[in-house]
């Protein structure tokens, strides 16, 4: 799974919300809310316990001490690092979007604040015909793209 950032335009004007390339008529949405997705901390623990576990292991693979303690270090080292990673990822916040026919994740960031904001903009639009806003946001796409639609499908793209 991977990650990749970048911006999204997020603006509402003619009563119309757009999201990078997605419109929505303000009409159409029932709310907003906000979805947080907490990192697992039990999985990277769990797999530097096995990979500790394991290195001594495949380092009896090799009779030279010096390349078996290299191959310790180094492991140790890698995998210690890919721990620390893992455990100081931050919550991921979604800005979902309800309309009647179904939820749509609209943006998604690591700062919180921008993602109430956002919310609360659009909020506020659903009761204000003359409402306008333009805000450029960060957003974070997590996972697999997938395009699955008309002519253009791709499938998923790791």
């Amino acid at each position: 799974m991977s990650n990749t950032y970048d911006t999204v335009n997020v603006s509402v004007s003619n009563h119309i919300l757009r999201v990078g390339d997605n419109s929505y008529p303000l009409r159409n949405i029932s709310c907003t809310r906000i979805h947080h997705i907490q990192p697992d901390r039990s999985k990277p623990v769990w797999s530097f316990v096995g990979w500790c576990l394991l290195l001594p292991v495949l380092s009896l693979g090799t009779t030279n001490g010096t390349v078996r303690l290299w191959i310790l270090v180094i492991g140790f080292a890698v995998q210690l690092v890919r721990l620390a990673l893992r455990l100081l990822a931050r919550t991921v916040h979604q800005l979902i979007i309800e309309t009647p026919g179904r939820s749509e994740t609209a943006a998604e960031s690591r700062d919180l604040a921008q993602i109430q904001l956002l919310a609360a903009l659009i909020d506020k639009a659903l009761g204000n015909p003359l409402a306008e806003f333009r805000i450029t946001a960060e957003n974070i796409h997590i996972g697999d793209a997938i395009t699955q639609y008309g002519s253009n499908n791709t499938g998923k793209i790791a």
